[in-house]
């Protein structure tokens, strides 16, 4: 055999014992300078969040708030692994800049999330209901009648109606 099918033969081998480790090299690039690039070799099993951190500190992006792409488009990857986070998106290849350059996309996706946070706590159903009875626990502007108030307006229409139909 010759030197370099050795050599293919041992990096294939390399290959297959760190991919049965979980042992990913993923690849970044900063959008605004496509000549700056890393590579990081990392466990599948690790935040995506530290390996984003990584390699933004050493493409000399020092903004606190980093933006990641894949083919154009922002993900969104906190609080996920790196196992995660390619098998979401597919990929190992990224673009990494930070959040500025990117037009706040970061700000707009936790609005979002926020906004579907406050929608899911609008409405509550007890366990027992079954759906039957809506529970809503938001409150919206206008004035607050409390039960007392509403049982005297109630009273005053009834008594209201009452009159029209016995004087009219």
């Amino acid at each position: 055999m010759t030197k370099e099918i050795l050599k293919q033969k041992e990096k294939v081998q390399k290959e297959t014992k760190e991919r049965d480790m979980g042992i990913v090299t993923l690849f970044f690039q900063r959008t605004d300078d496509l000549d700056k690039d890393v590579l990081i070799r990392t466990t599948s099993e690790e935040r995506m969040e530290l390996v984003v951190k990584r390699a933004a500190k050493k493409l000399d992006l020092t903004n606190s708030k980093i933006g990641v792409l894949v083919e154009g488009q922002p993900i969104s990857f906190t609080e996920q692994t790196v196992g995660d986070v390619i098998e979401t998106y597919d990929a190992v290849s990224y673009q990494i800049s930070s959040a500025d350059m990117l037009g706040s996309w970061q700000e707009r996706e936790e609005e979002e999330e926020g906004e579907k946070r406050r929608k899911s706590d609008e409405v509550s159903t007890p366990p027992t209901g079954a759906g039957l009875l809506r529970f809503y626990d938001q409150e919206t502007g206008g004035p607050k009648i409390g039960g007392r108030g509403v049982m005297i307006l109630a009273a005053i229409f009834l008594g209201s109606v009452l009159a029209a139909w016995f004087f009219v």
